[in-house]
């Protein structure tokens, strides 16, 4: 009788034990954020021959600069959630799962953006001909008004902006079509360039108020000129900053 009630002891524990180990809560943490980031462009295509005849010698040349600016505005209401395995971010409430249709910060920005390429002319090689300029097509340089949602992906401990137009009219100029711009290869114009800032995940669940994040870069582009000309150049730079305030108890 003994041994049974033993057999039977252990075959309870044994089957508590084979039962699967109840799924973690996950962790949860809630920010009201701020964001704000300026990425900036400046080019130069020094004055070179393009060709020459007898009576003409044409030349190139051009510059600009673009400067772009992004905030948050209103209150962003931010929800991490972990599962253990990866850190998911809801924008617009700080109850699970609700369905916002917000993919990321609301942000409002300003796009400024000059430029010229200019074409001329001066006598040829035989001494003849005039000096001049040749006539410039219109441009749609100028300053865009735009509204924007600014995304935040989150991976192992980095955050990579991610700024795209979102909320406008289909009506609205927000683009430039015919003003021109040179940026680095390795920058895509009209995009916001990926630039990571360090943010732990002992951090995001730990227990500080504020958490301030950020990051910046920079890169400079040079192509030959032909005929013996200085390089052309184009320099771009971006710097950005997250500001994360912890809210409990709401």
């Amino acid at each position: 009788m003994r041994t049974t009630s033993l057999l039977l002891a252990l075959a309870a524990l044994l089957a508590l034990a084979a039962q699967p180990a109840a799924a973690a809560k996950p962790r949860q943490a809630r920010f009201l954020a701020k964001f704000e980031g300026t990425v900036k462009t400046d080019w130069n295509v020094p004055r070179h021959q393009l060709g020459a005849s007898c009576f003409r010698t044409n030349w190139g040349e051009g510059s600009g600069s673009e400067t772009w600016t992004v905030r948050s505005t209103g209150e962003n209401r931010v929800l991490a959630s972990d599962n253990g395995v990866a850190t998911q971010l809801q924008y617009g409430s700080w109850r699970p799962n609700a369905d916002t249709r917000q993919g990321g910060l609301r942000a409002k920005g300003e796009v400024m953006r000059s430029g010229v390429r200019k074409t001329s002319f001066t006598p040829g090689t035989c001494g003849l001909g005039e000096s001049g300029d040749d006539p410039r097509p219109p441009t749609d340089c100028g300053t865009r008004l735009v509204n924007y949602e600014v995304g935040l992906p989150y991976w192992k401990g980095e955050v990579v902006p991610d700024v795209l137009a979102a909320g406008n009219g289909i009506r609205e100029k927000i683009r430039f079509e015919t003003c021109p711009i040179i940026t680095p290869r390795n920058v895509l114009a009209g995009s916001w360039p990926a630039v990571e800032g360090k943010l732990s995940r002992t951090a995001l669940y730990g227990g500080r108020k504020t958490l301030t994040i950020t990051g910046r870069d920079a890169w400079t582009g040079r192509t030959r000129t032909p005929g013996g000309a200085p390089d052309s150049t184009a320099t771009t730079s971006v710097r950005w900053k997250l500001v994360l305030t912890r809210v409990r108890g709401r």
